[in-house]
């Protein structure tokens, strides 16, 4: 199969029999090009496959139509459901999403944050990783950026973020409320903004009931399969809980799997 070039305005002004010039007015919309030529120039371009190269239009401009959208994983739901939202809000506005994933590693986030600022992004959507390099720092600091779902206080921006506290109140009084007085919590690390929040909120529920969270039920960690499992069993031997609750939706799918494997039904099961 032999490649062939890409087709280029020279060829749509060979085809049509007018200028460069012209053709290159015309795909942008020049009012001084007659709208009949307009719809000539695109209708060739169409026709032979001629896509303007962004890479020349992103230098004239100085940014590109990219936003980025830097999250640790796409298997978060909480992640998956923002960046649909977000691509869609794109699409509206004429720009274009891009995901990056930095599996929590700060290095990784560093090499995207740079390609992005290397392809001039015209924003950035980040879930910070816990300890972002000083370099990535200054680099997210170079860009109109938001936080999402985290919050690191040392990068000053606009932040949009559950309230983790109170939805994790109100699941632990739910199973106080139940009678439950050995609850469980297996939560991501406490050193994240949602991790903090989260077991703030499960403590609050037990102070408010004039109890103490017993802290050999309370595992905080990176949200593995095998951390979140060899955490259900240190609690199972040591101090066997009547409830658990879940910080964190890979947690939650960690945790059902662990469940099962040691052979313990649910409600109803």
């Amino acid at each position: 199969m032999t490649d062939r070039p890409a087709p280029t305005i020279k060829d749509i002004a060979r085809l049509l029999g007018v200028a460069v010039s012209t053709v290159g007015r015309a795909l942008q919309n020049n009012p001084r090009i007659s709208q009949d030529m307009r719809d000539r120039v695109h209708q060739t371009a169409r026709d032979i496959g001629y896509v303007a190269n962004s890479t020349a239009a992103t230098m004239r401009s100085k940014t590109s139509k990219l936003v980025g959208f830097l999250v640790p994983d796409v298997e978060d739901n909480d992640s998956a459901t923002i960046a649909k939202a977000v691509a869609q809000s794109c699409n509206r506005a004429g720009l274009q999403l891009m995901l990056a994933m930095s599996e929590d590693d700060p290095q990784r986030e560093h090499a995207h944050l740079q390609t992005l600022v290397g392809a001039r992004a015209a924003g950035l959507i980040i879930v910070p990783t816990l300890t972002p390099t000083p370099e990535s720092l200054a680099i997210i600091q170079r860009l109109p950026f938001i936080q999402v779902i985290r919050h690191l206080p040392n990068l000053s921006s606009d932040y949009f973020v559950y309230d983790d506290e109170a939805g994790m109140r109100t699941a632990t009084e739910h199973l106080l409320a139940l009678g439950h007085r050995r609850i469980a919590y297996v939560g991501t690390l406490a050193a994240l903004s949602t991790g903090a929040r989260r077991l703030a909120g499960f403590h609050r529920a037990h102070r408010d009931a004039g109890l103490e969270a017993d802290p050999r039920l309370i595992a905080t960690l990176p949200p593995s399969a095998d951390g979140v499992g060899h955490a259900l069993r240190d609690m199972l031997t040591r101090s066997r809980p009547t409830a658990v609750i879940a910080g964190g939706s890979r947690i939650t799918v960690a945790l059902l799997a662990a469940i099962d494997r040691a052979g313990i039904a649910g409600p109803g099961g």
